[in-house]
């Protein structure tokens, strides 16, 4: 009897752990270009990071609407990760070179097909 529960559990453990797996935060890349964001909308899941590079030719500051969040400068060639929660609203924008406003966004939908 106490042989077939530890099966049991050890069962159980298995699945809890591959279903832990699957359900993991993804890494979205987001290039900051002179002209603007590349992709300029990002298909994320809660919990997921967009980790911007600043490919540009100048340090880059972004921020969520109405400045719900904001970046440290991010130099040329440096990083920036947002992690996607409940709270943030899908767009964010920052100024490129010659101060044009770039914007661009994040959807919970899942991305379209392509074929």
């Amino acid at each position: 009897m106490l042989n077939i529960f530890h099966k049991g559990v050890c069962a159980l453990a298995v699945a809890t752990s591959f279903m832990a797996t699957t359900a993991q935060a993804q890494n979205h890349t987001v290039l900051i270009l002179d002209g603007g964001y590349f992709p300029a909308i990002v298909y994320v899941g809660r919990g997921d990071n967009i980790i911007f590079t600043n490919n540009s030719e100048a340090e880059h500051t972004m921020s969520g609407p109405e400045g719900t969040w904001v970046s440290e400068p991010i130099p040329v060639d440096g990083t920036y990760v947002l992690n996607i929660n409940n709270q943030l609203a899908p767009t964010y924008s920052g100024a490129g070179a010659d101060d044009v406003l770039m914007e661009g966004s994040f959807s919970y939908e899942p991305a379209p097909l392509t074929e």
